[in-house]
């Protein structure tokens, strides 16, 4: 092992960012250390040890923290931390692994407190149990439901709360093709997204074991890709990363994606896929009334008066929770510029505002939505 002093702007020598013929990812600039180096450099450690590392590490990429920044923050010299990031450090990690605890007891305490804004529903308790499920049994699940009813709320605050550094949210964007589909695994396992498909391939499989959980959002967009074919190649990726690594998966979709899956023109080729789903969550097609109870509640707000609830049926139902939340916050904001305790008509005056400035500016672009 090499004893040389490392200082912060180092540049470690990595296999992902080697052949990168432009500037690495910002997502690694502010560590500069690799989430597949880090993966390799704890993989033989003991369970404490590497959860304890890995966590800190996740820590400082989601924070964009510098190292010298975290070594302000947990008291650790930044070289040893580096050095302990690569898997080079030549004393033992007990006195190391209990500075992390500690100052992850004092982080959490404060992330608890601090956290404020979400309400826990059915709905969002449905989807963390499929992700116990999945993380517990190492087993691909499927959540499926209409859009805007909180799957991706859900999924979010459960890394947040679930995190530990091994719990990985891959957004997919608009009609993802695969090559989309692996820049966002890499950003999300903190590896550099600029290279080939086939670098990006291993770099990702590089920086996941089977402690991990893989939280896959909008996975339906692999349907909407103008390439032919696309949504084969994108599945059949993810299959690969889930048997080579042996992680739990959650993957979520709108209803298109279970109508793809169990009806659609590749339901034969997709069938290998298919079983790795040992469990499927259908989520409820109009919101449950005791969520919109419990939201509302959050705002200091008990039963709708008539007015509120004609609108809350007829929004939740075109557009699920998000605009109602929407009027919610809205009309809390209108409370507090008047000095006055937030209440139903509030909650009213919102929306209409809301709708007249739509009819406005739906006029200005002569009728068009």
């Amino acid at each position: 092992m090499s004893n040389s002093k490392q200082t912060d702007t180092a540049a470690p020598v990595r296999s992902n960012l080697a052949d990168s013929t432009i500037e690495p990812d910002q997502s690694l600039a502010v560590m500069n250390i690799g989430g597949d180096q880090v993966i390799r450099a704890t993989a033989e450690l003991q369970e404490n040890q590497k959860e304890a590392i890995r966590w800190l590490y996740s820590l400082a990429q989601s924070q964009r923290w510098s190292r010298n920044r975290l070594a302000q923050e947990t008291g650790i010299d930044s070289t040893t931390l580096y050095r302990v990031f690569m898997g080079i450090y030549e004393a033992k990690l007990d006195r190391i692994t209990a500075r992390i605890e500690k100052y992850r007891d004092r982080f959490e305490d404060r992330a608890q407190r601090s956290r404020e804004g979400f309400v826990e529903t059915s709905i969002s308790k449905k989807i963390w149990e499929a992700c116990d499920w999945a993380r517990q049994s190492k087993t691909m699940v499927f959540v499926y439901g209409n859009t805007q009813f909180g799957k991706t709320t859900a999924a979010l605050e459960y890394m947040a709360r679930h995190n530990h550094g091994l719990t990985k949210y891959v957004r997919l964007p608009a009609s993802a093709g695969v090559q989309l589909m692996m820049k966002e695994f890499a950003r999300a396992c903190w590896v550099s997204p600029n290279s080939c498909f086939e670098n990006l391939r291993e770099y990702v499989l590089n920086a996941i074991d089977g402690s991990h959980l893989i939280l896959i959002d909008e996975l339906h967009q692999v349907f909407l890709s103008y390439l032919r074919g696309s949504a084969i190649k994108c599945l059949e990726v993810i299959r690969e990363i889930h048997d080579r690594r042996g992680c739990g998966m959650v993957l979520f979709g709108t209803n298109k994606l279970k109508k793809e899956l169990m009806m659609g023109e590749h339901v034969d080729l997709l069938t290998q896929f298919k079983e790795r789903g040992v469990l499927e969550v259908q989520l409820p097609g109009t919101v449950p009334r005791k969520d919109l109870a419990k939201i509302a509640a959050s705002f200091g707000l008990s039963e709708p008066s008539e007015g509120a609830a004609e609108i809350i049926e007829r929004i939740t139902k075109d557009h699920g929770l998000k605009r109602y939340v929407l009027f919610l916050k809205s009309g809390k904001i209108l409370a507090g510029t008047e000095n006055r305790r937030m209440s139903w008509d509030y909650f009213i005056r919102a929306h209409d505002i809301i709708a007249k400035l739509g009819a406005e500016q739906s006029g200005k672009n002569g009728g068009l939505k």
